[in-house]
């Protein structure tokens, strides 16, 4: 089985919760992180990317450039404060988990690793529309 490959778009390049992602994810496969997508997407064929936002709009931006250029990748959205109504939205753009940030809780660590460790089995992929 070849190594996953996983990138973290962060909110901010050597934030503390962008570290604790890549630290999270590194035993899962080689993991990039980068803040700006604009040259990261189409050069590797992720398996999965994990994109931690703030904002809705922009995690929604990353969906569609994900669903033009990689459509095979997983995405899980990790989002501080997430409402259903906003994750109900990510998940209809193609999200396939949105996590609370994983950086404010115990429980929010373990529900990111438990969602890749089961996408990394093979679980659901995102329907093509």
């Amino acid at each position: 089985m070849s190594e996953k490959q996983i990138l973290v778009v962060g909110r901010q390049r050597g934030a503390v919760s962008t570290r604790a992602l890549k630290e999270l994810l590194t035993p899962i496969g080689r993991t990039r992180v980068v803040t700006d997508t604009r040259n990261a997407l189409g050069k590797t064929p992720y398996d999965f990317v994990v994109i931690e936002c703030g904002a809705t709009g922009r995690a929604l931006s990353l969906l569609g450039d994900l669903k033009r250029r990689q459509t095979r990748a997983a995405v899980v959205v990790v989002k501080r404060d997430a409402s259903w109504k906003d994750a109900r939205r990510l998940l209809l753009a193609g999200a396939m988990d949105v996590i609370t940030d994983p950086s404010a809780t115990i429980a929010g660590v373990n529900n990111l690793a438990a969602s890749l460790r089961g996408l990394s089995r093979g679980g659901a992929r995102p329907r093509q529309a």
